[in-house]
């Protein structure tokens, strides 16, 4: 019974951490955790079919600053999907995906 409630108070408390607003900020973890993966898609699709660079640079230069976040590159469509795969997640954790609309607007987010 008291592991029970041991378990329980612990999930509360990432549950709150999560939610909880930065106070220098206002954003929440969760939304930085968004931002990540949007800034990792986003930049893999720039580096990818606007800069026309290889995919081992363009994953060194955005490794650093998008906190872990994993990406998936389709070249069929020029996009690139920005997400996180933690804890054995069946499905991606806050994806978003990039997409690359011509050579004057390069690539956009759409989600």
């Amino acid at each position: 019974m008291k592991r029970w409630i041991a378990l329980l108070i612990a999930q509360l408390t990432i549950l709150a951490l999560l939610l909880w607003p930065d106070s220098y900020t206002g954003l929440r973890t969760l939304d930085i955790l968004q931002l990540a993966t949007g800034y990792r898609a986003k930049e893999i699709c720039s580096c990818l079919f606007v800069l026309e660079r290889s995919e081992q640079d363009c994953d060194a230069w955005t490794r650093d600053i998008a906190m872990g976040a994993a990406y998936r590159v389709d070249k069929s469509s020029k996009s690139v999907t920005g997400s996180f795969q933690w804890l054995g997640a069946a499905r991606p954790i806050f994806p978003s995906v990039a997409k690359f609309q011509d050579e004057r607007r390069g690539c956009l987010l759409q989600r």
